[in-house]
């Protein structure tokens, strides 16, 4: 098989584009997850498939409401590069592998990068933790169900059903892909002191963000666009602006 076929980019894409309580609202001594920026985001990411797992670490880093950069660090495997970057940088969204040397993963074509495109960096925070997700859709219409808010309208273009928690935090979210329903659900753990964003994949994956509370930090450019040891961009020869 080939390795990179194992990358579950697609879903990771799929989060950040398309994308995150169970929770019924933010614990009381909980942190504040709506830290405005600079701000990072980070945690760890586990795909499930059966009884077999791949995992590794993720972190995203906002300046400002319209540059965001998503670093996911691979598992260590043949033909697989150190990690992926994703970057917004208003209208432009750029990708590349770190080392310089590996390709993206990232391939032309695929729909999620369409939805990714009309997503603007302000909403990469909103889909990782469900907080202020319901402000990036569009055509929403607002109904009751079981008790719930329920929004149905389209996410970066695509049809959308999300519930809200109380206090408007998103609960859980289908996404309706060319490929299939994506389904997102978001739940806070170990005293709210954690959030998961758990999202299903139309094939039947789980991929799984485990995250850290927001941490408000300065952020200068070598650090926001997840430079390499020798001060040049990793991977910008290899990277696309669409």
């Amino acid at each position: 098989m080939n390795p990179r076929r194992r990358w579950p980019l697609a879903g990771l894409s799929a989060i950040i584009l398309s994308i995150p309580t169970l929770a019924f609202g933010p614990a009381a001594a909980g942190p504040d997850w709506r830290v405005p920026p600079p701000v990072e985001l980070r945690g760890r990411w586990i795909l499930h498939r059966g009884g077999m797992h791949a995992g590794g670490t993720w972190r995203l880093r906002r300046p400002d409401i319209r540059r965001a950069a998503l670093r996911a660090a691979l598992p260590r495997r043949a033909g697989l590069p150190r990690a992926q970057v994703l970057l917004r940088d208003g209208d432009a969204l750029l990708d590349w592998a770190e080392p310089a040397s590996q390709a993206s993963l990232i391939r032309p074509g695929d729909a999620r990068l369409e939805l990714l495109e009309r997503l603007p960096a302000a909403a990469w925070a909103a889909v990782l933790t469900g907080e202020g997700l319901a402000d990036f859709l569009e055509g929403a219409e607002r109904s009751r169900e079981s008790g719930w808010d329920r929004l149905e309208g389209a996410l970066g273009g695509w049809p959308a059903r999300l519930r809200l928690a109380p206090g408007g935090r998103a609960r859980d979210l289908v996404l309706e892909s060319p490929d299939g329903p994506l389904r997102l659900a978001w739940r806070d753990v170990a005293g709210g002191r954690r959030r998961v964003l758990d999202l299903r994949l139309p094939d039947g994956r789980l991929l799984r963000l485990t995250l850290r509370p927001p941490r408000a930090r300065r952020l200068a450019p070598e650090a926001w666009l997840f430079l390499d040891g020798t001060g040049a961009a990793a991977g910008t020869s290899r990277g696309r602006r669409r």
